[in-house]
């Protein structure tokens, strides 16, 4: 993060913005907490657990869109036969200029496919 979300102050590595004392902290723990989903998503494909895979790689991915969580969770979907939602993030990983910021809230994220409405 190079700019406070409050207050548009640049940010000093600390959690505690220097201008108007928001608390930085959480967005850290969230940013960190969707890195060790990732890093357990890798662990489970390792080990051929792809149901802990993708669990894993949804979790990240629903904490931190970033390039890599969307590509984990794409080879996830993949790997558990769940091409619906491959094929859907594969157009999110070729719309990445969409993807404003990695921690954008989630009413501005790309909502997943309604797939019962698309058979009727």
């Amino acid at each position: 993060m190079k700019r406070c979300p409050t207050c548009n102050a640049k940010h000093s590595g600390k959690r505690i913005c220097h201008r108007c004392k928001t608390d930085l902290g959480q967005l850290f723990d969230i940013k960190a907490m969707a890195a060790a989903h990732t890093a357990k998503a890798n662990a489970a494909y390792k080990v051929d657990n792809f149901s802990r895979m993708f669990y894993h790689a949804r979790r990240s991915y629903s904490l931190c869109q970033t390039p890599e969580s969307i590509k984990i969770f794409a080879c996830a979907a993949l790997l558990n036969k769940k091409f619906d939602l491959a094929f859907f993030l594969s157009n999110v990983i070729r719309n990445e200029d969409k993807i404003t910021s990695p921690t954008m809230h989630h009413s501005f994220r790309p909502s997943l496919p309604d797939l019962k409405a698309q058979k009727s």
